[in-house]
């Protein structure tokens, strides 16, 4: 799961002892299937897609901005307004969200956002 992921990010980024770091992400690695294994490592060495593919999902921030306001019903101008909080968009876009109590329906799997990041990097052009 997704919220799995992030709970492992989180953890590893409050620690500052390198081999906690190394037991959070290796109890966290162990308990995953090979396809959301595959994920995981790719989405922990800070992208998408592995280094070797060479994609993009040329979604910008205006982008993603837009469709955080849509989802949670507010203006763009309210999703960055923490920005210089965090300096981060994961961080400000996550504020955003708490702020807007958003709570996801349904559980979402890192495979599931593989799936989304490649569906993005196959679509060219804009709406």
């Amino acid at each position: 799961m997704l919220s799995d992921f992030t709970a492992t990010a989180n953890a590893i980024a409050a620690t500052t002892k390198k081999s906690e770091k190394e037991r959070i992400l290796a109890e966290y690695l162990r308990s995953l299937d090979d396809a959301a294994l595959e994920r995981a490592a790719v989405f922990f060495s800070g992208g998408p897609f592995p280094r070797r593919e060479q994609r993009v999902t040329g979604v910008g921030g205006a982008t993603i901005g837009e469709a955080v306001a849509q989802a949670i019903g507010r203006t763009q101008e309210e999703v960055w307004a923490a920005w210089s909080k965090y300096a981060d968009p994961g961080d400000t876009i996550a504020a955003a969200l708490e702020s807007a109590d958003h709570r996801p329906k349904a559980a979402v799997t890192l495979v599931e956002v593989g799936e989304y990041f490649d569906r993005l990097a196959a679509t060219s052009g804009t709406p």
